[in-house]
């Protein structure tokens, strides 16, 4: 059914009548919407660039098996040859429900081709509970809007030498000790290990400085301080500016740069990072997660593990992650009937076979329990971290911003400035500060909030 459905229950409050006082108030209780299929005879095009092989046959036994308890619903895969193509057919209604990438998402939303499923939130956040990388990719224009809802996620991990740290730990106790699961360690575990045997080293991209800067801001912050996670950039408390001005920024920024000063280079490509880990220059790499599969491939077994992202001070690391889903065209003819097989192609069972066959994240914690056996795939540290959400977080940029579009570099040339010692860490967060302060008076606030009731 379309629309939101609202039960309206007015009692006269006892209080009152027990009391002598107070008034008589109506209490509105709001049941979320959902989509239907009305059985009437309609055609639906799912538009896709690219698609594995694996998942477009998953996605035509859902197709299958949707048609058969709704028979009158035609839906078929379309293979369109560019996102340029696809968003055209998005944009004149002829892909009815489209793959997105988080790369494009935010210029989609603004030019309004996806249309906001927030009224629809029931379908996914009562179906069972979403994980903490769905939540955000769902929401990554603010809490207060919901535009797609994700397949995938790509984000980083730590690998680290568990030989070499069992080895070094044997003979020592306490904080002698070498550990790997907070910045601050594994900045001092380093150190001990350069000691040790002179390859004490953290082998990373040094094109992904920035994200881990902000990595590191956000996770001695924590998540709960942030105005939005989808707005990253600012603190939560109206009129507290952005987090660059925050009193915990600089105890971000001083452990940001012992971190960095640990590097085994400044200007290794990932590739390099990955393949200088493997031959035993660093002890800890900081990468893609899905290294995992490469490294069991290139080093013995038991000489590394995989970890989450280290934690801040607050014991919670907050970091990026990107992702790629399904979106609903705002202008589809049948944008009801989209919604609802969008409703079932991401239902749990449905995504948690889509995790298990294509070896994709899934979208619902339960489906650890559905499908014990994601937890042993080649992705099993980011099942882990799915896992454990109460550690770990997700947050983005303000990417709704236009200021956002020219932040990457400002960012890169200020932090090797700072890391090399050319600036301080006062100089480095002012500038910070007063490019978003500047962007938040230009442009206002941007970030969808969740409307009270």
């Amino acid at each position: 059914m379309k629309g939101k459905t609202a039960l309206l229950l007015a009692a006269a409050l006892l209080a009152g009548a027990l009391s002598g006082c107070g008034p008589e108030e109506q209490v509105i209780y709001e049941s979320p919407a959902s989509a239907g299929n009305n059985g009437q005879s309609a055609q639906l095009v799912i538009g896709a660039y690219r698609l594995e092989e694996d998942q477009e046959a998953v996605l035509e036994e859902a197709i299958e098996r949707y048609q058969a308890d709704f028979p009158e619903t035609e839906v078929r895969v379309e293979r369109y040859a560019s996102r340029e193509d696809l968003a055209g057919a998005a944009a004149n209604g002829k892909a009815d429900m489209f793959q997105v990438e988080s790369s494009e998402a935010v210029d989609y939303a603004r030019r309004g081709l996806l249309r906001d499923l927030m009224e629809y939130t029931g379908m996914w956040d009562y179906e069972a509970s979403l994980t903490e990388g769905a939540r955000r990719a769902m929401r990554f224009m603010g809490e207060g809007a919901i535009y797609l809802v994700p397949v995938d996620f790509q984000q980083d991990a730590l690998f680290y030498r568990t030989d070499w740290v069992e080895a070094y730990n044997e003979t020592r106790r306490g904080t002698e000790r070498a550990y790997v699961e907070t910045w601050e360690q594994l900045a001092d575990a380093a150190k001990k290990f350069d000691q040790e045997n002179g390859k004490g080293k953290l082998a990373v991209s040094g094109e992904a400085m920035g994200e881990y800067f902000d990595a590191v801001l956000w996770s001695t912050l924590g998540q709960g301080a942030l105005a939005d996670p989808a707005a990253g950039y600012f603190l939560r408390e109206d009129g507290a500016g952005t987090v660059f001005a925050s009193d915990k920024a600089p105890e971000a920024a001083e452990l940001f740069a012992k971190v960095m000063a640990v590097r085994l280079n400044d200007d290794l490509t990932e590739e390099e990072a990955v393949d200088a880990f493997a031959a035993g220059e660093a002890f800890a790499l900081l990468a893609d997660a899905r290294t995992a599969q490469v490294l069991a491939q290139a080093m013995p077994e038991g000489s590394w593990k995989a970890a989450g992202i280290p934690q801040g001070a607050g014991e919670m690391a907050v970091f990026h992650h990107s992702w790629w889903g399904w979106g609903v065209s705002t202008a589809s003819a049948n944008g009801e009937k989209a919604i609802h097989f969008l409703s079932f192609l991401t239902n749990s069972d449905n995504n948690t076979h889509w995790a298990k066959v294509c070896g994709t994240l899934p979208i619902y914690k339960e489906a650890l329990h559905m499908e014990p056996s994601l937890l042993e795939s080649p992705r099993e540290v980011e099942m882990r971290m799915l896992k454990d959400a109460a550690v770990f977080r997700n947050a983005s940029r303000p990417r709704m911003y236009q200021a956002e579009d020219g932040f990457a570099p400002v960012l890169d040339k200020a932090l090797k400035e700072y890391v090399q010692g050319e600036m301080d860490a006062s100089t480095l967060l002012g500038q910070l500060d007063a490019y978003w302060s500047q962007a938040y008076e230009a442009e206002g606030r941007l970030w969808k909030e969740r409307q009270k009731q």
